[in-house]
């Protein structure tokens, strides 16, 4: 009987260490399974950051696509200024264009003022020329005149001369 005591004994010893074997066992599979959770918790959290992180960028694609469609605007007011700037440039230029062209015609016109009034000073230098010529014709008849009346009164007569 001691024999099957002690095969009892190691029975019990044997079942007592594979009892022990499959608990840590049983909580090295839990250990497993709760890291196992929590890799899988963690991988969430970082799907939801990672989701949280494209919205994020969603949200600042956007903004850029409305800034850009903002400077497509701007740019296009910028392109009307600039067009309406240059139909002024345009308008200023003709403007100065019809200036220069009256103030060429208001030269000529003064050039032909400068000839007429050339031409009446010559006239006039020529009317001048022609009164002192009959000035002079005028005095010398006068002495003429003059002479014959002193002859007459002398006695003498144009025949005697």
């Amino acid at each position: 009987m001691a024999d099957l005591k002690m095969e009892c004994d190691v029975f019990k010893n044997e079942y007592k260490s594979k009892e022990n074997e499959w608990k840590l066992e049983r909580m090295t599979f839990k250990a497993e399974r709760d890291a196992f959770k929590s890799e899988r918790d963690i991988f969430k959290f970082e799907r939801e950051v990672y989701k949280s992180e494209r919205d994020i960028l969603k949200a600042e694609r956007d903004v850029l696509k409305s800034e850009r469609d903002i400077f497509k605007v701007e740019r296009d007011v910028f392109k009307s200024e600039r067009d309406i700037f240059k139909a002024e440039r345009d308008v200023f230029k003709s403007e100065r264009d019809i200036c220069k062209a009256e103030r060429d015609v208001f030269k000529s016109e003064r050039d032909i003022f400068k000839v007429e009034r050339d031409a009446f000073k010559f006239e006039r230098d020529i009317f001048k020329d022609e009164r002192d010529a009959f000035k002079t014709e005028r005095d010398s008849l006068l002495m003429e005149n003059t002479g014959l009346k002193r002859m007459l009164l002398h006695g003498q007569t144009a025949q005697n001369i």
